[in-house]
């Protein structure tokens, strides 16, 4: 079965520490970009953008994103 492509808007702390490591077990997910204001240290969401808008139109294949912001 192939996963499902996902990106995440919102690097912040909560998406670091749990919404990322989350979806990253999940056997049926692959987190393929993120989208943050600023760069964050992490390897777990693919390639990174500082905006979403520029992140949806360089990776015509997500299929879903979660929204990790206040």
């Amino acid at each position: 079965m192939p996963r499902h492509r996902i990106a995440v808007i919102g690097l912040g702390v909560i998406a670091l520490k749990q919404h990322l490591p989350v979806i990253a077990a999940n056997p049926n997910f692959e987190i393929v970009a993120g989208a943050n204001r600023r760069p964050v240290a992490t390897t777990m969401c693919g390639r990174q953008y500082r905006d979403y808008r520029e992140m949806l139109a360089s990776e015509p294949t997500i299929e879903a994103v979660a929204i990790c912001t206040p």
